[in-house]
């Protein structure tokens, strides 16, 4: 959000002027990239507050979609989050590129243009925990 002061007067007469306050909401950008501690999820993060809630396809706003895996989830878990549920199958791994292409995610308050496609390298989580397998039977 960037605010400006404005003045506006007439051409004829410099001494009419009014001011007026304006501000700009820029769009959202996806900041991060990163791979939850298991490795079931990749975390995108924006760098502000957005538009967004709950369950959105993954194939209109994720790139490359293949990448994710066959029937991968896309969850907004909050509103500058959205969680993708890795596919069976899926590809991608830490430095891969992944894109956001949502076409219509605007700033939370909705007076922002809508975002741009954007991509960000996938990171390494920031700590690994090793899947546990517990079997049960007779």
């Amino acid at each position: 959000e960037v605010g400006a002061r404005l003045r506006v007067m007439l051409a004829a007469d410099a001494t009419q002027a009014v001011y007026v306050t304006v501000t700009y909401h820029r769009a959202p950008r996806l900041s991060s990239a990163t791979f939850n501690a298991i490795g079931s999820q990749i975390i995108l993060v924006f760098d502000q507050m957005t538009s967004a809630s709950g369950a959105v396809p993954c194939a209109e706003n994720i790139a490359p979609l293949s990448a994710v895996g066959v029937d991968p989830a896309c969850t907004w878990t909050a509103q500058h989050t959205l969680a993708v549920s890795l596919g069976s199958g899926a590809t991608i791994v830490p430095g891969s590129l992944l894109g956001f292409v949502g076409s219509s995610l605007s700033s939370a308050n909705g007076v922002s243009s809508i975002a741009a496609p954007s991509n960000a390298t996938v990171s390494r989580p920031s700590f690994s925990q090793a899947p546990a397998l517990r079997m049960v039977g007779a």
